[in-house]
């Protein structure tokens, strides 16, 4: 059995789409029996046109602004409340349940700030959400935003929280301009929440390869990390807290190896992030490079019982 911890399926305001026959296809191809699904970063639904949940802008290091932005109608209109509720929906509506080759779960997308204790309960009561995702850059908020009463219905649920991380170390290159609010996504800040919270989480990314985040997921067992999508991250230095001159010369799987317990990593694909930068396709051999890193007991545990292990829900 192989089970992908998380990927995202849907029309993306940025990064384009990711449809579910596609993604199921895939599954098939590389033997995934079971997913943990959810919306993707900027998620969009279309209905006459084409409608973004969520954006947001600032000034400077302050001032956020939250509007979604309706193609068809040519609008922009502030967002208050609940931006993720239609598509969180939407998804689990149409793709949570067993299909004929693959056992299908949801991790609804969380706004720390915008949404309410009553909609998030109301996600997280249904029969397969196994995990909620937090993706701050992209939602716009940050470790210190989150409302304390959605933290208090997180630590009743006890489900596991999937995060996005990020980390910039350059004053150059793609995502400049957004250094300092992707480095508020750093790692170690979100492993940092989950211990204090009590609450059991997956820092995606490989953590950054951040050494002192890396240490505690070692340390404290409500703590794992997520592998994905390692083509992408292992060709890509602005992704890792490992000076570029060094990176070069390593495997980023190699490196995890080296550095994590085999019992705290979770195989995901990062479906739509998972490309080839050699070929701009889908990459399709992430299953075969952890064989060719890994132990076959390991490999057991990074692909499948880690997972099921951590992600209670996910049934037999």
């Amino acid at each position: 059995m192989i089970i992908d911890g998380h990927s995202h399926i849907g029309i993306d305001y940025y990064n384009g789409c990711a449809t579910f026959n596609e993604y199921s296809d895939f599954c098939k191809r590389i033997g995934i029996s079971k997913s943990i699904i959810m919306p993707m970063p900027w998620p969009c639904f279309c209905d006459d046109g084409l409608c973004c949940a969520l954006l947001w802008e600032h000034d400077g290091k302050y001032n956020r602004n939250y509007y979604k932005i309706d193609n068809n109608k040519g609008t922009k209109e502030n967002v208050t409340a609940n931006p993720y509720e239609r598509i969180n929906n939407f998804i689990y509506n149409k793709y949570a349940f067993m299909h004929k080759n693959l056992d299908v779960y949801f991790a609804p997308l969380l706004h720390g700030v915008l949404d309410t204790p009553e909609q998030l309960e109301k996600q997280l009561i249904k029969n397969r959400v196994v995990a909620v995702k937090i993706h701050g850059f992209a939602s716009g908020f940050t470790v210190e935003d989150m409302n304390p009463e959605l933290i208090e219905v997180l630590q009743y649920f006890q489900l596991p929280i999937i995060i996005h991380t990020s980390i910039y170390n350059y004053n150059y290159g793609y995502g400049y301009e957004t250094k300092y609010w992707r480095n508020l996504d750093h790692p170690l800040r979100w492993a940092n929440f989950l211990i204090d919270n009590n609450l059991n989480g997956v820092l995606n990314h490989g953590a950054c390869l951040n050494e002192e985040t890396i240490k505690m997921v070692n340390k404290y067992d409500n703590l794992k990390i997520g592998i994905g999508p390692d083509l992408d991250i292992n060709n890509d230095y602005f992704k890792v807290d490992i000076p570029k001159e060094r990176y070069e010369k390593i495997s980023y799987l190699k490196e995890l190896k080296k550095k994590v317990s085999a019992d705290k990593l979770v195989f995901d694909i990062d479906y739509n992030w998972n490309v080839n930068p050699n070929c701009k396709n889908i990459d399709c051999d992430a299953v075969n490079r952890i064989k060719s890193v890994w132990s076959e007991a390991d490999q057991d545990k990074i692909l499948s019982s880690n997972a099921k292990s951590f992600f209670t829900r996910i049934r037999e």
